[in-house]
Order: C-alpha cells, then structure tokens, then sequence
C-alpha cells in the first residue's frame, strides 16, 4: 500500500521542485502524519515521508534535526528490497556527504560503503547505480583523505561499469571520467588525462550539446593538460573555447568567468605576451570586485600583478604570478 501515491513516485527532488524552501517542511509534516494515520508507525511510507522531511530541515540548515530523521528513515528502509532499498542507499549518501563536511572520514567511509552494498544487493555489482557509490568514495579519499592512488581505484572502476551502458547515465558518466582525469593530470600522467577528458567532453556533449556550460570546466582542465606538455597555443585555444561557452550561458560578467579569464592572462605571460596578460589579469580584477566587494585580496593581487607586466618589471610579475597560483 503506497498511501501518499504520486508524491513518494516523483522523489524528493521532484516534491522540492514543486514547493518553495518555506513550504517543504510544512508540506513534508502533513504527508508524515497521513502516512503514520493510514499505515501504521512501521510502514514503510511513514520511512519516506520522514526521510523528506529531514531533508527539508537539511536545505533550511537545521543540519542535526534533519539528519536524525534521515538516520531513522534509512535503517527502516533498508530493510526492504528494490525501489525502497535504493532509496535507503541515497540517504545514506547525504549522511555520507554531511559526515564528510564535518571531518567525520570514519563515518562517511561506512555509509558510502553501506550504500554501496545496498546497490551492489539490488541491482548487481556490474549496475551502472554502482558507480553512484564509487564516486563518493573516489572524492571522499581523493578530496578529504589525500589517497589518490585508492581514489583512482574506485574512478577505474566506476568507468568499467558505466563504460558498458554510458547511454544509461550520460551525465554521471562524464563526472566520473572528468573525476579521473583531474586525479591523473596531478599525477602527471598528461597523455591519459587529456584521453579520458576528450571521452568525458564528447559524452556530456552528446546529450547537453557543446556549448552547454558543463562542459567548460572539462574544456579548461583539457586545456590545462596541453599547457602542461608545452602546447601553448591549443591549450589557449581551449581556453578561450571555455571562456565562450561560459560568458554565452551566464553572461560576460559571471562569477564563474573570473579562474577562466585568469587562466587566458597566465598563458598569455607564459607565452611573453605581457601586455594581453596584463589586460586579462585587469579583467579578472573587476569581476572578482564586482562579486566580492571593492576589498577583494586576490583582485588587489590580480591588479598588483597586471601592473607589473605593464611596466616591464616581468620578474616580478611572474613571481607575483606564482604566488597567486599557490
């Protein structure tokens, strides 16, 4: 008996979609008393519907309530098989995510792993559902544990399996190959990098088209890969392919143009033309002030270095440079 029909059918990202912030929790209440009225305390609908609400409590920032519930809720449902099972596994994947934010490794390691098992039960180790878990755990040694080498590991992995159905998850399989390469550009292996950026760029582009703003930060790291092997020229390219994609979706003055035009300016001076990366390095500068207030440190940097490459002091500059890059 599934006594809220329609509601639980669509998820949560679908019920958020359909209220404003001041509504959720409200509505998220309402459908946990009618769950508990029809079904019983035990019913797995009251699981659903409580898991809602604690994620409505999450997104309003009442971060220990909403995890309370979302705890309560996932152990409920992980009793159950299929659909229901796999909706424990996404909840603990935000206790994962949280326990990770707060420095908590241990637990974020066990609930990624617990809903890894939970995907692994109901659908197959081989599902591309799995590569879900594999990617939280990749970030979770890449990002907070510094192990590349097992955060490589479970990325190989996660591209095995999708890369036998990528049609079926189009958009986290170029997550997880963009995931790869950024952990094979630090280890400088750049020839397998720019490889499997080039497959990460052309599956998202299949589906969102190439101009679609997601792929910018694909294009830059790919551009990032010739800068390093000493192609100056293609990876300014790239680059300024990456610019355009970003000022075409959100406008020339977007926040997110500012580490795009910074990159342009560092190539220009790293190619000996001082007075484009002086104009570029300026650009940037007046984003990042416009976004982040006239007191900006990095746009006083930014500004700092573009003057030193307008008056010939290129040492300096380039010493500026390096000391904004770190």
């Amino acid at each position: 008996m599934q006594v809220v029909e329609g509601m639980f059918g669509v998820g949560t990202q679908g019920f958020f979609a359909e209220v404003n912030l001041g509504e959720a929790e409200a509505r998220a209440r309402m459908l946990l008393e009618e769950a508990r009225r029809r079904g019983g305390r035990f019913h797995p609908d009251v699981a659903l519907a409580r898991a809602m609400l604690g994620e409505a409590l999450l997104v309003a920032g009442r971060t220990d309530e909403g995890l309370a519930l979302i705890h309560r809720a996932q152990r409920r449902l992980a009793r159950e098989h299929g659909a229901l099972a796999l909706r424990a596994a996404e909840l603990l994947d935000v206790e994962g995510t949280v326990s990770e934010e707060r420095g908590e490794l241990a637990a974020a390691e066990r609930c990624f792993r617990d809903a890894m098992r939970l995907r692994e039960a109901v659908c197959g180790q081989d599902d591309p559902i799995v590569a879900i878990s594999l990617d939280h755990l990749a970030r979770l040694f890449s990002d907070a544990r510094f192990e590349d080498d097992i955060a490589e590991s479970f990325l190989e992995r996660a591209v095995a399996i999708l890369g036998r159905a990528p049609a079926d998850r189009p958009e986290l399989t170029a997550r997880v190959l963009h995931n790869l390469a950024v952990l094979l550009l630090r280890q400088g292996e750049l020839d397998a990098a720019r490889a499997v950026l080039e497959r990460a760029i052309d599956v998202r582009a299949a589906t969102v088209g190439i101009d679609d703003p997601a792929i910018a930060p694909q294009v830059r790291d790919l551009a990032g890969a010739f800068a390093a092997r000493g192609d100056l020229d293609t990876a300014s390219a790239l680059c300024r392919q990456a610019l355009a994609i970003v000022d075409q979706a959100l406008g020339p003055d977007s926040a997110e143009a500012v580490e795009y035009v910074i990159d342009l300016g560092r190539l220009a001076a790293r190619a000996g033309r001082e007075e484009e990366a002086a104009t570029l390095y300026r650009r940037a500068a007046e984003l990042r002030r416009a976004w982040e207030g006239p007191e900006d440190i990095d746009a006083a940097a930014l500004t700092d270095l573009a003057t030193d490459l307008d008056s010939g002091r290129f040492a300096t500059g380039r010493a500026r440079a390096r000391s904004f890059d770190a």
